[in-house]
């Protein structure tokens, strides 16, 4: 039902229904997370993020991602130095935050720092230079 309400960008009564909820487990405040990011609402998703008892790695993507789609670049960076392990996907979804942001400085750096790289990463990286008109660049990243 939360979900439901959510997916129906009924923000007021999903949150009704989860504070009336006598037990929420970490998917119940994902959702809720969820519905405040995917609704542009970053400071209400920071705020149910900081409630959370406890946090999973959907949890802490779901603010990562939060911030890079709104903006929020510095706050992103931030977050993601705080926490050691993240998945790929996390690296892959800040890398194209600074792409976005034409941060190509930083771009290169944290895809060095990569440990991993996938198609994602390789592609983005690449865009990152070829969008900003350095191809030279983007093609040392072909070969």
């Amino acid at each position: 039902m939360l979900s439901g309400y959510i997916k129906n960008k009924n923000l007021g009564e999903a949150r009704v229904l989860f504070d009336q909820m006598p037990v929420k487990d970490v998917v119940s405040w994902n959702v809720l997370l969820s519905g405040y990011a995917q609704n542009g609402y970053v400071d209400d998703a920071r705020r149910i993020f900081l409630m959370m008892p406890v946090k999973n790695e959907i949890s802490w993507n779901g603010l990562l991602a939060t911030y890079v789609q709104n903006g929020g670049i510095e706050e992103a960076r931030k977050l993601f130095e705080s926490k050691d392990n993240w998945p790929l996907v996390s690296w892959n979804c800040l890398l194209g935050g600074y792409l976005r942001k034409k941060m190509l400085a930083e771009a290169k750096v944290l895809f060095g720092k990569m440990s991993a790289k996938d198609q994602v990463s390789w592609n983005t990286i690449i865009s990152c230079y070829a969008q900003n008109d350095d191809l030279e660049e983007a093609r040392k990243y072909t070969n």
